[in-house]
C-alpha cells in the first residue's frame, strides 16, 4: 500500500476517483459512499486560555465575538448550532478550517465551536462550555466509492486507519 496525503479544506470526489478513501466528518455521509464510523465527534466551545473565565449561560453567547466557519459549513451541524445560537453581527471572522479557528480562539479574536479532541489537545485554548449538544451528531469517517469495496490494498488501509484511529481517540 502507498499513501499519498493530502490535507485540504476542499473535499476530494470519491466518485470521480480523486482519492481512494477519505477521512471525513458527517453526521451521514452521502449515500453513494460506504465506509466505517471510527469515533462520534463531541464539541464544546473555546477561547484563549486564560482570558475569561468559562461562559455563564446562553446571554453570554451574545455578548462576546465569535470565529466561525465559513457559510460553506452552514448545512453542517456545527454551523446551523452557530447561526441558531451566535448573532450574526458578533461574528468578526470566518474560515473555512477547524485549524485556523482555533488559531484564531488562540489569538483572543473570539469564542468557537471546535471539535474538543483538537480543542483539548491545544495548551492555549480552554474550554468555555460543556460539550454542544449537536443535532444530527457528528461523527469521523472512513469513505470509500462502493466499487472499491472489495480492492484489496483499500481494505487493507481501512482496517489499518480505522485501528490507528481508534487507538488515538
Amino acid at each position: 500500500v502507498q499513501l499519498d496525503v493530502s490535507v485540504d479544506t476542499d473535499i476530494a470526489n470519491l466518485a470521480r476517483r480523486e482519492a481512494d478513501v477519505a477521512i471525513r466528518v458527517s453526521a451521514a455521509p452521502p449515500d453513494t459512499l460506504i465506509g466505517r464510523r471510527i469515533a462520534h465527534v463531541a464539541m464544546a466551545i473555546y477561547r484563549a486560555a486564560g482570558e475569561h473565565a468559562p461562559l455563564q449561560g446562553v446571554d453570554t453567547l451574545y455578548r462576546e465575538n465569535w470565529v466561525a466557519l465559513s457559510d460553506g459549513f452552514g448545512e453542517t451541524s456545527v454551523g446551523r448550532w452557530t447561526s441558531l445560537n451566535v448573532p450574526d453581527h458578533r461574528v468578526v471572522l470566518r474560515t473555512n478550517s477547524f485549524l485556523s479557528l482555533t488559531r484564531a480562539a488562540v489569538a483572543g479574536i473570539g469564542l468557537a465551536a471546535v471539535p474538543i479532541y483538537l480543542g483539548d489537545s491545544l495548551p492555549d485554548l480552554q474550554r468555555a462550555s460543556p460539550l454542544i449538544p449537536l443535532q444530527p451528531r457528528p461523527s469521523l469517517w472512513l469513505l470509500s466509492h462502493r466499487d472499491l469495496k472489495r480492492t484489496a490494498r483499500v481494505r487493507a488501509f481501512v482496517d489499518f486507519a480505522a485501528a490507528a484511529l481508534k487507538r488515538v481517540g
